[in-house]
């Protein structure tokens, strides 16, 4: 099984550094869209349902793991970055670590894979003695959170710094901002007043994809109040998982252009349905070639929406 990791704006830094704004590592919230691996046959045997947004409050798919067959439930395991046992969080620091922070006012949201003081996103964590987190996102928006600690290593409050103070603490030079950044780099910048803090992970997904939408064939960064997007030219908007059954030799996953807007509600769109729809159409076994299953798989889709083919695309392969 797959690793996920963060986006790429987020560092850990023991040295002097300048922190600079990146676009490199994009929204954390792709992850409500990155491709989800294969869903099995038992899904749709079993009748059992799918949080393709994981276990309660994870928002880092890899491998969905099914119940086998005949069980009377499916259960959806989804990978972390850390190992089990290892005591270490989705967070990347330990139990230990994330329940004194949370003492103090600063949390990590493993929905929208975000640490939050208090309201704010924080583009910089830095804990005296231990390490300090960057991402350049959130400068302009973020929290620049000092952790400080007594002689026996309690912390003692955990507070929003000035730039100064924070260049001062870390040794790094802390400058530009996402705009500017955006432009630099080729990207649209425009902001949207929403808050995201609160979100479940149906709702953050839906605020993407009505986001990638409005601003479709773009490259642009789009600041909310309380976080940041990247979205893409190429960008698609995943239906489905990669849907396979042994009652074919085919896979198949199924994707939309945003475009598809145009023609529907798109937070309508329900991974759970559409899935099912593409293991019945598999378990027909009718199909000679991969493009036959494409196109069977875009006009299942488009029936049941009640939307035409034109921005649908489908990806089928031997198993």
């Amino acid at each position: 099984m797959k690793k996920n990791t963060l986006a790429k704006t987020i560092g850990f830094t023991t040295a002097a550094a300048v922190l600079t704004i990146s676009i490199c590592g994009c929204s954390v919230v792709k992850k409500l869209h990155s491709d989800i691996d294969t869903a099995v046959e038992s899904v749709a045997q079993n009748g059992g349902t799918v949080d393709y947004y994981g276990v309660e409050g994870r928002y880092d798919i890899a491998t969905p793991v099914f119940a086998s067959e005949g069980a009377a439930t499916t259960e959806v395991v989804a990978e972390s970055g850390t190992e089990e046992g290892s005591g270490y969080s989705d967070a990347g620091v330990s139990e230990k670590q994330l329940e004194e922070y949370a003492e103090h006012g600063l949390t990590y949201n493993i929905i929208n894979g975000q640490w939050w003081l208090g309201e704010k996103p924080v583009a910089v964590l830095r804990d005296r003695g231990t390490f300090t987190m960057t991402n350049g996102l959130y400068v302009d928006i973020g929290a620049l959170a000092l952790v400080e600690r007594d002689s026996n290593d309690n912390i003692t409050s955990i507070t929003d710094v000035s730039r100064e103070t924070m260049e001062e603490e870390t040794g790094m030079t802390i400058t530009g901002n996402n705009e500017q950044t955006a432009r630099q780099d080729g990207y649209r910048f425009y902001l949207e007043d929403v808050n995201v803090k609160d979100m479940d992970s149906k709702q953050l997904g839906d605020l993407d994809a009505t986001l990638h939408a409005k601003y479709r064939n773009q490259k642009a960064i789009v600041q909310c109040n309380d976080y940041v997007f990247c979205l893409e030219k190429g960008d698609m908007l995943n239906l489905s998982s990669h849907c396979a059954t042994s009652y074919s030799p085919f896979g198949v996953k199924i994707y939309a252009d945003y475009a598809v807007a145009d023609e529907t509600d798109i937070t309508a769109f329900d991974s759970i349905v559409i899935d099912n729809l593409l293991f019945d159409l598999l378990k027909s076994n009718t199909f000679e070639n991969a493009q036959q299953v494409e196109a069977a798989a875009k006009e299942a889709v488009a029936e049941h929406y009640g939307i035409s083919t034109k921005n649908l695309a489908a990806l089928a392969s031997l198993l």
